[in-house]
């Protein structure tokens, strides 16, 4: 102690300060939006705040790491905004960093987005033309300031008629030759509801090499389908995730493989198709992708209802080979389930790691407030279990806007610097709609 004293009154300095110690993969970001939040409540010229039902649905990474989002606004028109990578709003873009749109229609709704190659913005959804049953694709192209890009289609627009009564795009996903595929649902009321697929040449015009006439419906079981994910593989064969309806076990998760020119790739599980039951009563995958060895993840949720815990969702995940067959080494024979905290679990986005981990984000109810939904991620090791150096125990739940919110994530991606970063909608205490990001460590 005396030769420190004498030390410091030579004029030595002190030490510096430790360094704080790193935050754990799954905390917050603070270097986004302050907190590591950002919610975003009102579209110029929409109806007041109040009464605006925002529901972010997808978003997409610009190279330069803006962040651009697609969903719902106000009186029936899709809402896009675009953000800076520290999660303010980007007043370069559309009308001070928001696109109001009807997509070509009376009544739009964007559930997909994606960032072509030039910077240009696509995004697909569906149009109601009467503002009820009637809906069909769409999709419409933006350019890099959000306008339209009148060279796409009809003066930005386009819209795809399956001859059903609701066609609705879930999911799109761009090949390298520019070629866009989409996936949803061909809803005749009373008849079927089927897988719908079409692709589009980069003009926005249908791409008839593709199915028939640019388009292709797969009707699997007889009861409801629906496509609500898709993942391209390198030899341009095309993966559709989503639910189908069996008598004997009600809806499971459905993977399906289509070959380049839109016909059913035989070579996959049973006759191109795969349907995995959780024994639960109703399996609904949202999401998909591909691992670099081929093999194939699918999340989304299971329900169940019991006599002792009555009625629960949980995050549901399941991995195939690359043949469609269950992979025996990931989980419980190729099946995993994810419960939070007891009650609504659902799961409706996954991204890969480069290590191999899988991180799934979705929505949970807080056990102890259940009547409020939060942010929730879960980051599983290669084999499936959790990895527990992710936030408590492998999970995190984020409240968005306070005990009274109702937060969900509806996207997911994984930065270049690996950073998850989450996009969804919140509800706040007034009830009102708005769109949430949210960006964790990595």
């Amino acid at each position: 102690m005396l030769a420190t004293g004498a030390a410091l009154a030579a004029g030595a300095a002190p030490a510096p300060p430790a360094e704080p110690p790193p935050k754990p993969p799954g905390s917050l970001d603070t270097s986004f939006g302050g907190d590591g939040t950002v919610v975003h409540a009102f579209v110029p010229g929409a109806a007041p705040a109040t009464s605006t039902p925002f529901e972010a649905q997808a978003m997409a990474l610009q190279p330069d790491g803006k962040i651009v989002v697609a969903g719902s606004g106000s009186l029936g028109r899709t809402a896009v905004m675009r953000f800076t990578a520290t999660g303010a709003v980007d007043i370069a873009f559309g009308s001070r960093g928001q696109v109001h749109d009807e997509m070509g229609g009376p009544v739009g709704n964007a559930l997909s987005v994606a960032v072509q190659a030039d910077g240009r913005i696509l995004v697909a959804g569906f149009v109601n033309w009467d503002g009820g049953v009637n809906a069909n694709f769409a999709l419409a192209r933006y350019d890099t300031d959000g306008s339209p890009d009148v060279e796409f289609g009809s003066k930005g627009y386009v819209t795809t008629d399956f001859a059903a009564d609701q066609d609705i795009a879930f999911a799109m996903a761009l090949q390298p030759d520019g070629r866009i595929v989409v996936a949803g649902q061909a809803l005749s009321w009373g008849k079927s509801q089927d897988f719908a697929l079409a692709r589009y040449l980069p003009d926005g015009t249908l791409d008839t090499g593709f199915g028939a006439g640019g388009k292709t419906v797969t009707n699997l079981h007889s009861g409801a389908d629906s496509a609500r994910a898709i993942a391209l593989l390198p030899d341009g064969r095309i993966l559709v995730a989503g639910t189908s309806w069996q008598k004997s076990s009600g809806y499971d998760f459905a993977v399906l493989r289509y070959r380049a020119d839109g016909r059913l790739d035989t070579g996959f599980g049973t006759g191109g198709s795969v349907t995995i039951d959780f024994e639960g009563l109703e399996d609904i995958a949202h999401a998909i992708a591909v691992q670099p060895d081929g093999r194939i993840v699918v999340a989304g949720h299971t329900l169940t209802i019991s006599n002792i815990s009555g009625e629960r969702e949980d995050f549901a995940l399941v991995r195939l080979d690359a043949d469609g067959s269950l992979d025996s080494t990931f989980g419980r024979g190729g099946r995993l389930t994810t419960d939070f905290e007891g009650r609504l679990d659902l799961a409706h986005a996954l991204v890969l790691q480069p290590d191999g981990q899988i991180v799934v984000a979705g929505q949970s109810v807080r056990k102890r407030a259940p009547t409020k939904i939060d942010f929730a991620l879960a980051r599983y090791s290669v084999d499936g279990r959790l990895d527990h150096r992710f936030g408590d125990g492998g999970k995190v739940m984020t409240d968005i806007e306070g005990l009274a919110g109702l937060d969900a994530i509806s996207a997911l991606v994984l930065q270049p610097d690996g950073r998850l970063l989450a996009v969804g909608r919140t509800v706040s205490t007034e009830g009102t709609h708005h769109f949430a990001l949210a960006r964790y460590l990595p």
